[in-house]
Parts: structure tokens; sequence; C-alpha cells
């Protein structure tokens, strides 16, 4: 094996091991295309080891797929679109999670991209991924959500019978109003 590789395997087994002790009741993997679209069994692995490792300490996985411009690159939610409608499909099979988030933050999805995409836009992408991956693992629960700025986006979610989580997600308490 690659020492990189077997280092980085073994820090995250250790990941999840520490979530266990901490009481977690489960393991979220935001994951990209790469190494879904690459065929990349190396990479692959290593998530079949975290999520047997949490399977085996009884928690729940959760996926949530997003566009990370690193190794692939789209232009357009299109493209991004034609690339998710490849992997969400293949990891959900693999995985079966108890929820896959099909919409991850979608302002910073879009600012990734490059363009501007509404509401709507969104929400078409997510009723056609979340058909896609109920084909694929049928008792996964699909979710939607962003951030505390994305209200009609979480509008155009709630409004769906496909999402049946909204996720949000909460990276400092600055923005959320105190009632």
């Amino acid at each position: 094996g690659n020492p990189v590789y077997d280092k980085l395997s073994q820090a995250l087994l250790e990941a999840v091991d520490a979530i266990v002790e901490l009481g977690a009741q489960r393991v979220e993997l935001n994951m990209g295309a790469y190494p879904w679209l690459d065929g990349d069994e190396q990479v692959i692995r290593k998530y079949d080891a975290v999520v047997k490792r949490a399977r085996q300490a009884g928690l729940k996985v959760h996926i949530n797929p997003q566009y990370s411009p690193i190794r692939h690159r789209y232009q357009s939610l299109k493209e991004w679109e034609k690339a998710a409608s490849r992997f969400y499909p293949l990891s959900a099979a693999r995985y079966k999670p108890e929820v896959c988030v099909v919409v991850h933050e979608p302002t910073t999805m879009a600012t990734r991209l490059g363009v501007s995409v509404g509401p709507g836009q969104w929400a078409g992408f997510a009723q056609r991924m979340a058909r896609l991956v109920k084909q694929s693992s049928p008792s996964t629960r699909i979710g939607a959500g962003g951030l505390h700025t994305e209200k009609d986006y979480f509008t155009a979610f709630a409004d769906m019978e496909e999402i049946e989580v909204l996720t949000l997600d909460i990276y400092g308490l600055r923005g959320l109003k105190i009632v």
C-alpha cells in the first residue's frame, strides 16, 4: 500500500472511534465526485472502511455529496447534475445511508460552479437526484439544506414531497437570530 493512504486510512478509523467514544449517533461523509467518477478504488476503500467501522459501532451513516472543484470542474448546474447523476446513485447503492443530502449549501455550490442558480433550479435538481438515490437505496431518506442565509432555498425544499430531511449547516452563531 501507499504509506500516505495507509496513515490517512488509520486516522479516519481513529476518528470514527473517537466519534463513538463521544456518544455520537452517526457519521456524515461529505464526498465529492472524486473518486467515484475516476474509479479510484484505493480512495473508495477508505470510505468503505469508515462506513464499515461506523456500522460495526452501531452508528448511522449519512452522506452529503457536494461539488468540489479540486479534481473535476463544471461550468453549469447542468454539467454538475450530469456528474452527480452518476455518482450519487453509486455511493447510495454502496453504503445504503440512512440519509443522503442531495443539495448541500446551494449558494456555496453555485459559487463553486461560478454561476447563479435559483431556488427553483436547485429544487428541480434535488427532485431528480432524490429519485436516482431512491432507486439505488429505497430506504434512504432524502435531505436538502444549506446555510441560515438560504431561506428561499429552504422554502423550496420544504415544499417538496421528495425531501424528507432539512439540514442546516452552522459555521458560526452570528447570523442566527436569538428569540
